[in-house]
């Protein structure tokens, strides 16, 4: 039944477009496997090594357990050292996984004004979390989902140069991301669109109050909902000959 299975190919005409936090996702379990199931394993072969030991002694083999004891120790301490690190920072990506998932949930209201999205778009060392292009322009997203103080009314500040949580400066280098990311972008589409234009780049923060103006910086920070707003009623850049063929070359690249 099987013997020609090799000369048979996916009925699937190409490949699935790559999901929103989907490198969140593979980060996940890189560090579940790496930093959780990987140390137990290692610390239950090393007490089963001293159980062993100690059997011997109980049924009189000659065989000294103590520097397997010691081992088995030194391990287990170690392991118990790194685990919370690691459970900790897996809650923190699980987290900026939802925030992104939230976004791209979010943008799908754009497809109806004309706006096409795409999400986890990778590259050599960075990853956008989502691109969009449509009548507006193209515009590049990143997602920083941060927890709020519980019983405070907080809010994140821009002024064009800073972010400020709280009144405290945001700790992660948003705006040079967010740049470096329109700088890539508008190199792809120069590249093999052959169209010379400005990308706008966007930081969002899910589900926060932001203050500051947007409308002149080169950099926008805004919430989910903010951003909508401001697409939905944007002023038309592109047209849809335009905006097919930009997005024909993000799709080609993101299921690649």
């Amino acid at each position: 039944m099987f013997k020609n299975d090799r000369l048979k190919k996916s009925p699937l005409r190409k490949e699935s477009l790559r999901r929103a936090g989907q490198s969140l996702d593979e980060k996940i379990n890189k560090e579940i496997d790496d930093k959780i199931i990987f140390p137990f394993i290692v610390v239950f072969v090393i007490w089963a090594i001293v159980i062993i030991s100690w059997l011997s002694i109980y049924f009189k083999i000659s065989y000294n357990p103590q520097i397997f004891t010691i081992a088995a120790i030194l391990v287990t301490i170690f392991f118990a050292i790194k685990i919370p690190a690691a459970i900790k920072n897996i809650k923190n990506m699980r987290l900026g996984r939802d925030g992104e998932c939230i976004v791209a949930e979010s943008l799908e209201e754009l497809r109806s004004v004309g706006y096409k999205i795409y999400n986890d778009i990778v590259g050599e060392s960075f990853n956008i979390d989502h691109i969009i292009v449509g009548p507006g322009g193209v515009f590049t997203i990143e997602t920083k989902t941060y927890r709020k103080r519980v019983g405070t009314n907080p809010q994140v500040n821009y002024d064009g140069n800073v972010i400020k949580i709280d009144g405290a400066v945001y700790p992660k280098d948003a705006i040079q991301q967010a740049k470096g990311q329109m700088y890539w972008l508008e190199g792809f589409i120069k590249d093999k669109v052959k169209l010379t234009m400005n990308v706008i780049p966007v930081v969002i923060f899910p589900g926060w109050f932001i203050t500051g103006n947007n409308s002149s910086r080169e950099v926008w920070v805004l919430n989910e909902n903010s951003l909508l707003t401001i697409l939905k009623s944007r002023e038309q850049i592109l047209n849809k000959e335009q905006i097919n063929l930009i997005a024909s070359h993000i799709e080609s690249y993101n299921r690649s």
